[in-house]
């Protein structure tokens, strides 16, 4: 019988490392970093590695998460809101209908 691939015995220190080598090339350009610019910040391993632990820089009202800030709903509050208006016989909470 093969091995489950998301048992810890298959995750190794290699697949780890690979796992953070993928996060850190898909994240190569945040914080305005790796742009084609002459006021473009470079890339870093230091840089690479703190934006691979954290991606955002800061929790402030621009940056951080808008619930908390603004009061928006959430990405899955909002598709079940989607999901009770597609259900037959389905209304939003809070409307006319």
């Amino acid at each position: 019988m093969p091995a489950d691939p998301t048992t810890d015995a298959t995750r190794t220190r290699g697949w780890r490392r690979a796992q953070r080598a993928r996060v850190q090339r898909k994240r190569r350009g945040y914080w305005g970093r790796g742009r084609v610019s002459p006021f473009a910040l470079p890339v870093t391993p230091d840089f690479l590695g703190r934006v691979a632990k954290t991606p955002r820089p800061c929790s402030a009202w621009c940056c951080g998460n808008p619930r908390r800030h603004f009061g928006t709903p959430t990405m899955q509050e909002r598709r079940a809101a989607l999901a009770a208006l597609a259900a037959p016989g389905g209304h939003a909470e809070g409307s006319d209908a």
